[in-house]
């Protein structure tokens, strides 16, 4: 792996924390409460927290979609470093103030950036004891049970973590304070679409999508292409092509497709997308307004590929998504299945949303043949 690469992971795992989006989550399920990996959470009289991380050791944390093994990331070099320092700067801190609310969410972080997720269960375990009404925890952990591909204890915690905001909301004090313009929200509603696109329940992740079309911070006129490209894909999955139509029709009112769409093939590709959370659907909208110029036949593949070269892993991954959904779009489930596996192949890490995404549809198309 590079050097830029390792650092660009490093650096979308620690923006997590830092973006307020809440990624790592406590465990109100008991079975989170059990001791696991190879370095379990502490809790000792004055509720510090002592976790022996182990850099680069290759622990099992569980087994993926197609019955592959999943261990802990294997870490070098300056990325190692980074990753280390930052966990034990939160436990520092956490020492320091073990009530402190951003203290733990940081630690949990940095803790869960290292990939050894059974001992990120196991500190929020504490979490959800110390701060059971923060729908950050619940958030949190819900990615933590995505990363070990227990779904449905995933979803089972975003709902808790939706109570959480909701109730808050009625005491008229939380998205005035915490969540003023609506972040945590609007990511519970990314985490359960993404896990109803996992579990193909295209119908309840279209719901959602249109929950999220409407949703509109800070008065933005234009629609969200994120959102709206994976609209039109669960669309597409419900059987309901013609949305295809009415998805491309709205992508083109948008000013970053119309300026892309004018010199498509003399604009200068942008890479500094956001590496936030899940990447699935915070992406600059640049990338997104690609995509629908590919399904509306104003893109090459190639060309895709030469406007973001040299890219991010994050990059790579989602454009193999896009070129994957328009070949099942034109019936080339062949072409489909070559993106996705591409994906597995050249992953650096094996994890995350769009990597888990690659794995369920290799894993649904393998048994469907």
């Amino acid at each position: 792996m590079s050097r830029i690469s390792l650092l660009r992971f490093c650096q979308r795992c620690f923006l997590l924390g830092l973006i307020g989006l809440g990624i790592l989550y406590g465990c109100s399920n008991p079975a989170a409460d059990q001791p696991g990996g190879e370095g379990s959470t502490k809790s000792s009289g004055n509720n510090s927290v002592d976790i022996g991380v182990s850099f680069g050791e290759g622990s099992v944390q569980g087994f993926s979609e197609l019955g592959d093994t999943l261990t802990t990331p294997v870490m070098r070099g300056s990325f190692a470093i980074a990753v280390q320092d930052s966990f034990l700067q939160a436990m520092k801190q956490y020492r320091i103030d073990p009530e402190n609310q951003s203290y733990f969410l940081a630690l949990a972080t940095a803790t869960t950036a290292t990939g050894n997720f059974r001992e990120a269960l196991t500190l929020y375990a504490e979490g959800v004891f110390k701060f059971p009404e923060d729908p950050r925890v619940f958030l949190g952990r819900s990615h933590v049970w995505m990363q070990l591909r227990d779904f449905q204890r995933a979803q089972d915690d975003l709902e808790i973590a939706m109570e959480r905001v909701e109730s808050a909301t009625e005491l008229m004090d939380y998205h005035a304070g915490t969540d003023p313009d609506g972040t945590i929200y609007r990511e519970i509603l990314h985490q359960r679409t993404f896990l109803h696109i996992l579990e193909e329940e295209y119908e309840d992740a279209a719901g959602l999508l249109s929950e999220l079309l409407e949703f509109v911070p800070n008065q933005a006129s234009e629609p969200s292409l994120p959102v709206l490209f994976w609209a039109m894909i669960v669309s597409q999955q419900t059987g309901d092509d013609s949305y295809v139509n009415d998805a491309l029709a709205m992508a083109k009112t948008h000013s970053e497709y119309n300026l892309r769409s004018k010199k498509w093939q003399q604009a200068s590709p942008q890479t500094s997308l956001w590496m936030s959370n899940p990447a699935f659907f915070n992406q600059n909208s640049a990338l997104y307004a690609d995509l629908f110029a590919l399904f509306a036949g104003e893109a090459e593949p190639d060309a895709l590929w030469n406007r973001f070269y040299p890219a991010d892993q994050t990059t790579k991954e989602l454009l193999h998504h896009g070129l994957a959904y328009w070949h099942l779009y034109f019936g080339r489930e062949e072409q489909a299945i070559f993106e996705w596996q591409s994906i597995i192949d050249t992953s650096e890490v094996p994890f995350g949303h769009l990597y888990l995404l690659a794995e369920t549809n290799l894993a649904k198309l393998r048994q469907a043949s």
